[in-house]
């Protein structure tokens, strides 16, 4: 909560790319964060919509080649392409409903497709099976060359991975 704005140090400081975090204009700070949480949420919508939202309010457009690109990455493009709609399935209350892990894994991509310099990611496994557990784990590994990724977990999976712990 506190590296996501929704709280201020009682003491110190958080410092973002040489700035005191509470000093970062919202919009700027929102452009450079990619969070996913815990429990993932998708709306009532098609698979490219909840793609891309969130991505849209920082980017002008984004393409069906990003697209499948992101969901190949964390292993849903074969899913999605098995749809009768592919990506215009709608999703969601009433609509194709997907399972505890392909959301995790939506929302992870859509927070791909916002191209952040820093994820955020709590328990982003936590509702994998072991297979696609590891893709993601071999996704992050490759990313963190290119990105800062600060991840909350239980599982010690993650630790081979990590550059830095704190325990």
């Amino acid at each position: 909560k506190l590296l996501l704005r929704e709280l201020t140090p009682s003491q110190g400081k958080i410092i973002f790319y040489g700035q005191n975090i509470q000093e970062v204009p919202l919009g700027v700070f929102y452009s450079r964060i990619g969070y996913v949480p815990q429990s993932s949420f998708v709306f009532q919508a098609t698979i490219s919509e909840n793609l891309q939202i969130g991505a849209r309010a920082f980017r002008e457009s984004i393409t069906r080649k990003e697209e499948e690109e992101v969901c190949d990455m964390v292993g849903l493009l074969d899913y999605i392409t098995s749809l009768p709609r592919g990506f215009e399935t709608i999703i969601g209350e009433g609509h194709h409903s997907l399972s505890g892990g392909e959301k995790q894994r939506l929302c992870l991509a859509r927070t791909l497709l916002k191209k952040p310099s820093i994820l955020i990611l709590d328990e982003p496994t936590a509702s994998l099976d072991t297979d696609n557990q590891k893709r993601i784990l071999d996704v992050l590994s490759r990313l963190k060359k290119v990105y800062t990724i600060i991840v909350a977990t239980h599982q010690r999976e993650f630790l081979e991975y990590a550059d830095h712990r704190i325990l």
